[in-house]
């Protein structure tokens, strides 16, 4: 492939522009990351979870992995993983940062919390969640 090719296939892939996506809000970047932004944001990556099974998978297998608007696409499971008892109740909702960093890095997420779970907090501790701090 030549340098171009390999140019523009890059462009294709780079970091996406979160202020597109509303359900992520530009946070402080964390000290030290070498970020240059930060945001947070709930996502549900899976649809079910036999979509998280085929992930597990591919994941397994080295199969590529293609996420579009925060869901990972799905794959069909092949065969049983000793793990698949425990991927259920996989539709979650979950809260992530997603680091945006300088090209040519690619972003970098981190899971923060099941957004049910900072929910049932909030309510039931009367302290903020993680969201309320921002």
């Amino acid at each position: 492939m030549s340098p171009d090719e390999e140019a523009k296939l890059a462009s294709q892939f780079a970091a996406p522009n979160l202020t597109e996506y509303n359900q992520f809000i530009e946070a402080q970047v964390p000290e030290g990351s070498g970020a240059v932004s930060a945001w947070i944001g709930e996502i549900q990556p899976f649809r079910s979870d036999e979509s998280a099974r085929g992930f597990l998978r591919d994941a397994l297998n080295s199969v590529p992995i293609w996420i579009h608007a925060g869901k990972i696409q799905d794959a069909t499971p092949r065969g049983t993983h000793w793990a698949d008892i425990y991927l259920v109740n996989m539709v979650r909702v979950c809260e992530v940062l997603v680091l945006l960093m300088p090209k040519p890095i690619h972003p970098q997420a981190y899971l923060l919390l099941l957004a049910a779970i900072r929910k049932r907090r909030k309510m039931t501790s009367g302290r903020p969640g993680f969201q309320d701090l921002l």
